[in-house]
């Protein structure tokens, strides 16, 4: 299988006036929101809520109506859009979250990634409104992955769209998703994270969920058969989660770190050498404030 870049970076940080910045291969840092940016671009979300954004511009990504391959060197507000809570990311699109709970994105458009309903290749060039969730409800967190997204609504409820190749939707298909579709075994989501292939979800009970690509046991269950329904890999008092191409790691509530999945670098952690079938704690760390995690490649703030 190939092995492709699984873009996360940083966010904005509530608790700093400089504003955050996302892009492909970013690594994420400290902060208490975290997003993703297309390929070859980088943004910025400023405590007032704008979005700025500068790089390669193939796909729409600036939001500003143009297409094919421009070049902004120097930022750029993206026009018509705020304010904004979060961003998030896939291969060529963005996903914007805004304080009114509604959720907006633009960009590349195949496989159902901006979630508009149109099944061939396409482009939104600027900012379009997701539809598709119940009317009275908000969105309340959204990660983006390859030609794909999912969202958190107000009620707990998770909703994905796009590609489903290996079971990234969680709807026990592997139909590729065009409008919102509610993963209907969970109704109690607290947070959504993604990678490249995989999408998981903390639960309001503190244990989670994850679904998707499981080639090298990327959800802990002990297999690497892919799940096109969300597993659980068996933890509690989950906090958060974090994803590199195919390795997880679970921050608990108090501040120990468990890791899985694809191990040829270490990126787990664990001590232990070859891939890592089931949660192992991470030994001499902590406690640990915050994760985050690149390609191969995976990071701790201390508490």
């Amino acid at each position: 299988m190939s092995r492709c870049s699984g873009p996360e970076c940083t966010a904005r940080d509530s608790r700093s006036t400089r504003p955050a910045l996302c892009g492909a291969g970013a690594p994420t840092t400290t902060t208490t929101r975290r997003s993703a940016g297309p390929y070859y671009a980088m943004f910025a979300l400023t405590r007032s809520g704008e979005v700025w954004g500068w790089g390669y511009n193939l796909e729409g990504q600036f939001a500003d109506g143009t297409t094919g391959g421009t070049y902004r060197h120097d930022p750029v507000r993206i026009p018509n859009l705020g304010p904004v809570k979060k961003l998030a990311g896939g291969n060529y699109n963005v996903h914007a979250l805004l304080e009114d709970g509604t959720l907006w994105n633009w960009g590349y458009g195949a496989y159902g990634s901006l979630a508009d309903g149109v099944t061939g290749v396409h482009r939104a060039a600027t900012p379009t409104r997701v539809t598709g969730f119940p009317a009275d409800r908000v969105v309340v967190d959204v990660a983006g992955r390859k030609n794909g997204a999912s969202a958190v609504l107000d009620d707990g409820t998770v909703w994905s769209w796009g590609y489903n190749g290996h079971g990234e939707i969680g709807d026990g298909t592997a139909n590729d998703r065009y409008v919102p579709t509610q993963v209907t075994s969970l109704s109690d989501a607290k947070r959504v994270y993604a990678n490249w292939w995989n999408v998981g979800v903390v639960l309001a009970d503190g244990t989670c969920r994850l679904w998707g690509n499981n080639a090298y046991f990327n959800l802990g269950n002990g297999s690497t058969a892919n799940q096109k329904l969300p597993v659980n890999p068996g933890l509690t008092n989950v906090d958060a989660l974090s994803w590199g191409l195919e390795t997880g790691h679970a921050l608990l509530t108090d501040g120990s770190v468990y890791g899985w999945g694809y191990n040829g670098n270490y990126e787990t952690g664990t001590g232990v050498s070859g891939n890592v079938t089931t949660p192992l704690r991470v030994p001499n760390i902590g406690p640990v404030k915050q994760l985050a995690q690149s390609q191969y490649s995976t990071y701790f703030l201390p508490a």
